[in-house]
């Protein structure tokens, strides 16, 4: 699950290159197109063993830096940075709580362009390099 849903997932995000806003959208699509039937049983097997929650906090702080770092990458601070990356992974993880499968994949990604809009609105200018 860690390699398949995170570590393959900011892989293929980052060999796609492009712009800060062009991955993150990249990253958007993605998990919008994703199957979140394991990540609802993931979660719900950690509410009950210790072992299983510290694997998806360790997986859930990585997936909020990753997103944290491509936010600073348009320009925001730190912390500005962190708050948005927690904000989109809300959205997705509460789309996945909602039990909405596959079929659902559109509204999600409707709903996900909606929230990216949202986070990078005021957007800096990017950092250079």
């Amino acid at each position: 699950w860690e390699e398949r849903a995170t570590d393959a997932v900011i892989r293929e995000v980052d060999d796609a290159s492009g712009a800060p806003l062009e991955r993150l959208t990249r990253l958007f699509r993605l998990t919008a197109s994703a199957d979140g039937r394991l990540e609802r049983a993931i979660r719900h097997w950690a509410a009950q063993d210790d072992a299983a929650r510290a694997a998806q906090s360790r997986v859930d702080e990585r997936r909020i830096a990753y997103v944290a770092a491509l936010f600073e990458a348009l320009g925001f601070s730190a912390e500005d940075a962190r708050t948005r990356a927690q904000l989109a992974y809300l959205s997705l993880i509460g789309h996945y709580a909602m039990n909405a499968g596959p079929d659902k994949s559109t509204a999600l990604s409707v709903s996900l362009d909606a929230v990216l809009g949202l986070l990078t609105s005021g957007q800096q200018e990017p950092l250079p390099g």
